[in-house]
């Protein structure tokens, strides 16, 4: 007996003159034609509205929907899901496969949506980026899309508007990009057309409101599809790589902030890889923020700061180096843990600000607010911090010694050659001292900890 599937069929891109989806292959039609269960969207379903088979819609409860189908195939009964395009790109085919497992279904792909699109702008698939806004309340995927330097696909739905994603890339620097907005691919004679299609710079873009309208995105699927061309920049501004100097930032001659040795080798004991998530508590006007920025280019920044006078040079900062993986909570720690923000472990933890005598009120508030940034850290992460004030150092031991962990102390004591009577002098910079140590977990030891560097 031949064994019995689920079988999920891409419908392709909507032909303009006959209103429906043709280009099914001899097999998929087959597969359609015997269906005792059609299932899918509303508008899917709505093709076959003549078919004889009993419909089943797609709905928000996902689990409910496949369940519904189980119970169908259960019965022996030929189950088929309507999907758009290829069901695997981006579509339902990845939540059925988790659901039912590849044993369960089969997949029967079309043309695409991203390919029609494709075709209509010129572009080569193998060099693109693929990103999905849809449904996400994250956006960590499109700022590390954003520092690729590639042609970016965003698929998007009614929240991010071509006009919100375009601000958001603004504030972030992310100016250099042609931006493509089309809606609702059509088959014609002349190829595939988009319903609505607008092409401006970002800036344009996010001055543009055409496209605040929500009536182009229907059930769960998106028909909104932006794509960001990169264009040479034509201002001069920093790139996002480690070790930028120190006048490179926005806030060089207007507020205090770590040196350029400081942040180099208080980064390199943090040892961020390039996936972290990593949290700088008290940022200030973003120096280590930045640095940490450049070392994570899959991962993230979370910078915390209160001042608003820093904030404003953060935020600069932040736009002059694009560092498009830094995101900035306005507000003191740990009154920021309540923020969805924070619902993830970070990997690696900095202090650069806000430990010393004149900002924790008292030793035991001191130890409290150490033990709750300690407890946040993963297991095998690393914690640094840096001061330059005696108090604080003997403070941060302390906060150690309550924990029962040794941290790693280091002294800075650095100098630049400056002219001086027509040949050279050395200036000192202020000592800084650095306090590090890993968070290490009950299975190991962390082979680095506690020794000599």
């Amino acid at each position: 007996m031949e064994k019995n599937y689920i079988c999920v069929v891409g419908l392709g891109v909507k032909n303009s003159k006959l209103g429906c989806h043709p280009d099914f292959s001899a097999v998929a039609s087959k597969i359609i034609a015997e269906a005792d269960i059609l299932a899918g969207g509303r508008e899917q379903l709505s093709y076959f509205a003549n078919h004889s088979a009993e419909q089943v819609v797609m709905t928000k409860n996902l689990n409910g929907f496949f369940s519904t189908l189980e119970e169908h195939y259960k019965q022996n009964k030929k189950v088929v899901v309507l999907a758009d395009g290829d069901p695997l790109c981006f579509g339902i085919g990845t939540r059925i496969k988790e659901y039912f497992g590849l044993e369960m279904v089969k997949f029967f792909p079309n043309i695409s949506s991203i390919q029609a699109l494709m075709a209509f702008l010129g572009l080569n698939l193998p060099d693109l980026t693929f990103v999905s806004l849809h449904g996400r309340n994250s956006w960590n995927e499109f700022d590390i899309a954003l520092n690729t330097n590639k042609t970016i696909v965003l698929f998007t739905d009614r929240f991010s508007t071509p006009k919100v994603v375009a601000n958001y890339m603004l504030e972030r620097g992310a100016d250099c990009f042609i931006c493509h907005v089309c809606e609702e691919l059509e088959e014609t004679a002349q190829g595939f057309i988009p319903k609505k299609y607008f092409k401006a710079s970002v800036i344009e873009t996010a001055q543009n409101n055409d496209f605040l309208h929500v009536e182009s995105i229907t059930g769960y699927a998106c028909k909104r599809i932006l794509v960001f061309e990169p264009t040479p920049r034509q201002e001069l501004r920093p790139t996002l790589i480690p070790g930028q100097p120190s006048y490179m930032f926005a806030s060089y001659k207007t507020a205090v902030m770590s040196g350029f040795m400081t942040r180099n080798v208080a980064c390199s004991i943090l040892r961020p890889e390039p996936q972290h998530l990593v949290w700088d508590l008290g940022a200030g006007s973003g120096g280590m923020s930045i640095e940490i920025a450049a070392h994570v280019p899959r991962g993230r920044v979370i910078s915390v700061e209160k001042k608003t006078e820093q904030l404003a040079n953060l935020y600069e900062n932040r736009k002059k180096f694009t560092a498009t993986n830094l995101e900035i909570i306005e507000g003191t720690f740990p009154e920021c843990l309540v923020l969805p923000t924070f619902l993830n472990q970070p990997d690696r933890i900095f202090i650069g600000g806000g430990f010393g005598p004149n900002n924790c009120k008292n030793k035991e508030n001191a130890f409290v607010l150490f033990r709750k940034i300690w407890d946040c850290l993963k297991d095998n992460g690393r914690l640094v911090a840096t001061c330059v004030l005696l108090e604080t150092l003997i403070l941060l031991q302390e906060c150690f010694n309550e924990i029962n962990v040794i941290p790693d102390v280091f002294n800075i004591n650095t100098s630049q050659a400056l002219a001086l009577a027509g040949g050279m002098r050395f200036v000192a910079d202020n000592p800084v001292f650095i306090v590090a140590s890993t968070k290490i977990s009950t299975q190991q030891d962390d082979p680095l900890s506690h020794r000599a560097y």
